[in-house]
């Protein structure tokens, strides 16, 4: 292969967006989303960070040194990312849940959700470089993971957090794009 400036990809911009099961989910890389997406605003300047991984046995015989067999034991992919912006829907995102009441006329009261709840969502993350249009249909995927939201003066305060694809049917994830580099079968 050729170097070829032309592939090479920058995610210039982008966004994350998150339903409940059952939204009506996209099928490319550029129609609108279904009107019970919301957009998670401000993602900081790391953009999305995709983590695959895949775990293998090997399978030994007494008679070979080699593996004569591998299977795949784990086979997983994570999408970390930070948001910047606090209200509801990020609170609610991070911390899996809960409610929010009035607590007074000038306040609202978040109660987290009970301890151990699985808080599944569809999540869908764009990025655009230029012209190429790109978009991760996360079908069943849930916050694993929430990073240290440290406090301080001098920067934004940020929700880090880690989603984790789960299984689905037909497709764990699926990756759209517009690219024309990308063969169109």
């Amino acid at each position: 292969m050729a170097i070829d400036s032309t592939e090479i990809r920058v995610g210039i911009s982008g966004s994350v967006h998150v339903a409940p099961l059952g939204t009506t989910v996209p099928d490319d890389a550029t129609t609108a989303l279904d009107a019970a997406f919301i957009d998670l605003g401000a993602i900081t300047e790391d953009g999305i960070a995709l983590s695959p991984s895949r775990s293998i046995e090997k399978i030994r015989a007494w008679q070979s040194a080699k593996a004569v067999r591998t299977v795949v034991t784990e086979d997983e992919l994570s999408i970390a990312f930070s948001l910047m912006q606090w209200n509801a829907d990020s609170i609610d995102l991070v911390f899996g849940g809960g409610t929010f009441s009035v607590a007074n006329t000038t306040e609202t009261q978040y109660v987290p959700p009970a301890a151990g709840t699985i808080d599944e969502r569809i999540f869908v993350f764009e990025w655009v470089d230029g012209d190429v249009s790109n978009r991760l249909l996360v079908p069943r995927g849930m916050v694993s993971e929430i990073g240290e939201i440290a406090v301080v003066k001098t920067s934004a305060i940020e929700l880090a957090m880690t989603v984790e694809v789960l299984g689905s049917t037909p497709d764990d994830f699926v990756y759209f794009t517009d690219d024309a580099n990308v063969p169109n079968a």
